[in-house]
């Protein structure tokens, strides 16, 4: 995918502009390269699976613990009746 920064806001910001007319701001940090007005880009975005299972995983263990505290709290009360 082919983008250009369109400009740069504050020496801070690059907004980009996508050959399909999206539109992205990010800060000029996060580029890694000395960016200016009218650079041409080649944007490429690859998935990270590790990351999204280390996510998945992390997020499935905190259900589970909600899950199971909820029980114990329902159970506490009928023993309390």
């Amino acid at each position: 995918m082919r983008a250009e920064i369109d400009r740069i806001e504050d020496g801070k910001f690059a907004v980009i502009y996508f050959e399909t007319g999206a539109e992205l701001i990010l800060p000029v940090e996060l580029l890694g390269f000395k960016a200016y007005e009218g650079q041409h880009l080649k944007v490429e975005f690859t998935p990270d699976t590790a990351s999204e299972k280390e996510s998945s995983e992390r997020i499935s263990d905190l259900q589970r613990r909600l899950l199971e505290r909820t029980r114990k709290r329902d159970n506490d009360e009928k023993e309390e009746k």
